[in-house]
């Protein structure tokens, strides 16, 4: 490859890292937004009504709740992973740079 080629795929590589990191970063964003936004029903239902079908509203809000906490679990750990990926390519990005750099060195 010439030192061109390796500057493009460099250069390919930060775009898709960039990418990466915005798709983490709205993922994060939904995660925060949604955890914890069932939580306060259970306490709600309490102050409002009494009985078995009380009991029935908190134990099914409790657990959406927890199906919606999971799912931020989830969107958080993608996250990360999304984030790891884009390290990789930023670090073959400058491994490319170099070795670029060391041929466009060793012929002008």
């Amino acid at each position: 490859m010439t030192p061109e080629q390796l500057y493009g795929l460099a250069a390919d590589k930060r775009v898709e890292a960039a990418g990466l990191e915005g798709t983490a970063g709205r993922l994060r964003s939904i995660a925060a937004t949604i955890r914890g936004s069932l939580a306060d029903i259970p306490a709600m239902s309490r102050r409002v009504w009494e009985g078995p079908a009380a009991d029935q509203l908190e134990d099914e809000a409790a657990t959406r709740s927890a199906a919606v906490d999971a799912q931020a679990d989830s969107m958080v750990q993608a996250a990360a992973e999304l984030e790891a990926r884009a390290r990789v390519l930023r670090s073959d990005a400058a491994r490319l740079d170099g070795e670029a750099l060391g041929m466009g060195a060793a012929f002008p």
